[in-house]
């Protein structure tokens, strides 16, 4: 198992992942145990910091995930010079946007800076230099906990700074992983990309269309919760969910890993069976947490966030769920390369997130949010699993 090059690759990124996670984590806690900011503070911190990334996801479009769909062809740098260019006209916009509503101003400068991170850590992943990727991630987290820590002890930590703080690990990760892909040679070439910029679109209208929904789904919890039930609300649930979404971070590791696999369609069967075994072994894993869930939060993010432990307690469940469908969506995506199937999957999951939303947080606040999320999911695995098997019968 050791001599097997997909395990090393498995283990050096899950691994580094972990670690990535838990520092990324550290940030959140530290800033909660400080007590320099309030609950509605905190909840405000997580709402802006939440709606960068949903900007980024929206305005993804599918060139991160084309960057891993064509990572086996010679097209490749041209298909990052695309997304580059992409996400500089994006950023554009964007900054206008928060020139004009200043109020939202940092989730929409938060959403350049992701859109530009999307474009080395795809690039990296696409070409399998997965200790660039992960060193990349990790120093990036450490610089932004220990900027965090200077700014407590320094006395200036307050909502503003600790935004700056976030911005800034991300903008290191982006100038090591950049550097990383000039080492190996690698730089976007942007002559002649009206061909591959037609095979991007061709692949990318429905894939891109679909994240675009997938992520409106996992990740408008934060913002229906903000408006329907209050910023302290939002501190609660994001405390139980910072600790829930290590889990699906360390699958997007696995993703890198087995999404080139896939493209290049060989030996597909052993990919699938090794990447749902390793699907199954987390799940098992969060089915033990749950009962130690209350005890974990409690201990890590303080006293004052113990209405949460149940909220961290249901959306273990729903990682469980998100688990296991994570194979079958990759299969449908990057085996068959079928991105209306992933569109119709998003539809249905986000039809369903909306709904169960809408229902359940006015009279459960951050409770409704987390069943919400466990729903939403199982509706997501029931349809990736049928249109998995349904396009292996044709194939």
């Amino acid at each position: 198992m050791f001599r097997n090059p997909r395990f090393r690759q498995s283990a050096l990124l899950s691994v580094g992942m972990v670690v990535n996670s838990i520092l990324g984590l550290s940030f959140y806690i530290f800033v909660a145990r400080t007590e320099v900011l309030s609950l509605s503070s905190y909840g405000t911190l997580a709402y802006f910091i939440a709606t960068g990334i949903l900007l980024a996801d929206l305005c993804d479009i599918g060139t991160s995930t084309a960057l891993v769909r064509f990572s086996h062809q010679e097209e490749l740098p041209k298909v990052m010079a695309i997304s580059l260019l992409h996400r500089i006209a994006v950023g554009i916009i964007f900054l206008l946007l928060a020139l004009i509503f200043k109020q939202f101003a940092p989730s929409f400068v938060l959403a350049v800076i992701l859109l530009l991170q999307t474009v080395t850590s795809q690039s990296l992943l696409a070409l399998q230099k997965y200790f660039w990727y992960v060193m990349a991630n990790v120093v990036g987290n450490i610089f932004r906990l220990v900027l965090t820590f200077i700014l407590f002890f320094t006395h200036l930590l307050s909502l503003q700074s600790t935004l700056v703080a976030f911005m800034a690990g991300i903008m290191l990760t982006i100038l090591l992983g950049y550097y990383g892909l000039r080492l190996h040679g690698f730089q976007p070439v942007f002559r002649s990309v009206r061909a591959t910029f037609i095979k991007v679109f061709h692949f990318g209208k429905w894939s891109g269309l679909s994240f675009s929904l997938a992520a409106v789904s996992s990740k408008v919890d934060t913002q229906f919760l903000f408006f329907l039930s209050g910023s302290v609300s939002v501190a609660l649930y994001a405390s139980a969910q910072k600790m829930a979404s290590l889990f699906p971070q360390l699958l997007g590791s696995l993703d890198g890993v087995f999404g080139p696999k896939f493209a290049q369609e060989k030996e597909f069967s052993i990919y699938f069976t090794e990447y749902l075994l390793i699907s199954f072994a987390g799940a098992a894993l969060l089915l033990i947490l749950i009962p130690l869930a209350p005890f974990i939060l409690v201990l890590l993010f303080g006293e004052k966030f113990s209405p949460a432990a149940t909220v961290f307690q249901i959306l273990l469940g729903g990682m469980i769920l998100f688990t296991l469908s994570a194979p079958y969506s990759s299969s449908v995506l990057f085996r068959f390369g079928k991105s209306f199937y992933h569109l119709i999957a998003s539809v249905v999951q986000i039809v369903s997130s909306l709904t169960f939303l809408v229902l359940l947080i006015p009279p459960l606040g951050a409770l409704g949010a987390a069943w919400a999320f466990v729903g939403s999911n199982l509706v997501n695995l029931v349809v990736r699993i049928v249109f998995h098997y349904r396009l292996a019968r044709h194939a």
